[in-house]
C-alpha cells in the first residue's frame, strides 16, 4: 500500500505561515531558512483562529473543493455563524438565514434553515 493521501488535498493549510514574496531569492522562499517569529496570543485570538482552522476544514470535506470544482475558500464565509459535520448555517447582512449541506461532493446553498 502507498502512501496515504492528504485528506484535505490542496485545502492544507500551509506549514509556514511566513508570506514569501515571487521576487525574492529561492534561498529566502524556501520556509526553512526564513527565522521563527515570537508571536504572542491571548486566549480570544487563539480561540478565533482555532475556528477559522476548523471552518476551513470543514468547508474542505467537500470533494469538489479539494479538485477545484468549488473555491478553495467558502465565498459566504464572513456570514458563517455555525457550521457541523454536513451542515454550515450563515446569516446574510438583511439577516436571513441560510445554509450548505454536503451533498454529492459539493456544497449546496438554498436550504432554509
Amino acid at each position: 500500500m502507498g502512501e496515504r493521501a492528504d485528506p484535505f488535498g490542496s485545502c492544507a493549510l500551509p506549514r509556514s505561515a511566513a508570506r514569501v514574496l515571487p521576487d525574492q531569492p529561492k534561498a529566502q522562499r524556501d520556509a526553512s531558512t526564513i527565522a521563527p517569529t515570537l508571536v504572542v496570543m491571548d486566549r480570544v485570538g487563539a480561540e478565533h483562529l482555532r475556528r477559522a482552522i476548523d471552518q476551513h476544514q470543514n468547508w474542505c470535506r467537500a470533494e469538489a473543493v479539494r479538485d477545484g470544482r468549488q473555491p478553495a475558500r467558502d465565498p459566504d464565509a464572513p456570514q458563517l455563524v455555525e457550521f457541523e459535520d454536513d451542515i454550515r448555517r450563515y446569516r446574510s447582512t438583511d439577516g436571513s438565514v441560510f445554509e450548505k449541506r454536503l451533498r454529492d461532493s459539493y456544497w449546496v446553498a438554498g436550504y432554509a434553515a
